[in-house]
């Protein structure tokens, strides 16, 4: 019964972190970073003031939001180890898996496009979110080059340029900010954003046409 009762303890907590955390992420969609305070928060999600200062700092739960808006879980892995993602890239048919992918990234980024302008607004005063802004860039771009080398070492894919080259330019084209300048800004269409990132990324990756065989 003892164990019993310390899961379902571990399961409360663990649901009223989340729900803090996704509290927090819409305060600051909603009201910006300095205008967020603590207390907005705890109304939010329905706890006290207390519980959401045992969650994190603000500028923790801001980060939080983000990794848990954007992947769906709390805390971060290696991209290509996420389930989703390992499922896509797992298709035989590699131009398929590339458009799934694209469809991926379009959908995380429409989610979560609103609280990365608030990430990159707030790194300009606060120094731990700004480190986090830097080593964020930095781990999705080597992310990406590791996705890059592994599909060129199965064979699936001969992009023209550099594995570097490749994998910069695909992540600068994937980043929530392009998504923004698009959607939010230009106009386009979510429809529209997913088939120019689809197009984008096979452009730059030029999946090799007999990749079925390749596996």
């Amino acid at each position: 019964m003892a164990a019993y009762s310390s899961k379902l303890r571990s399961e409360q907590a663990a649901a009223t972190r989340s729900r803090v955390i996704a509290a927090a992420g819409e305060c600051f969609i909603a009201n910006g970073y300095v205008a967020t305070t603590l207390r907005v928060i705890a109304e939010r999600a329905g706890v006290s003031v207390e519980t959401v200062q045992s969650t994190g700092a603000k500028r923790a739960l801001l980060i939080a939001a983000f990794d848990q808006i954007y992947t769906g879980e709390d805390g971060e892995r290696h991209f290509a180890e996420r389930d989703d993602v390992a499922q896509i890239l797992g298709d035989p048919d590699i131009a398929e898996a590339i458009r799934r992918l694209a469809r991926w990234i379009a959908d995380n980024n429409a989610r979560v496009a609103g609280l990365w302008r608030i990430i990159t607004a707030a790194a300009t005063g606060d120094a731990d979110v700004a480190d986090y802004h830097r080593e964020h860039l930095a781990r999705m771009r080597g992310q990406t080059a590791d996705i890059l080398k592994g599909l060129i070492e199965r064979g699936l894919i001969a992009p023209k340029r550099s594995v570097q080259e490749t994998a910069d330019l695909v992540w600068n084209s994937q980043m929530p900010d392009v998504h923004s300048r698009l959607v939010v800004d230009a106009g386009w269409t979510h429809d529209a954003y997913v088939d120019w990132l689809g197009e984008t990324f096979l452009d730059l990756c030029r999946p090799v046409t007999n990749s079925k065989s390749a596996r």
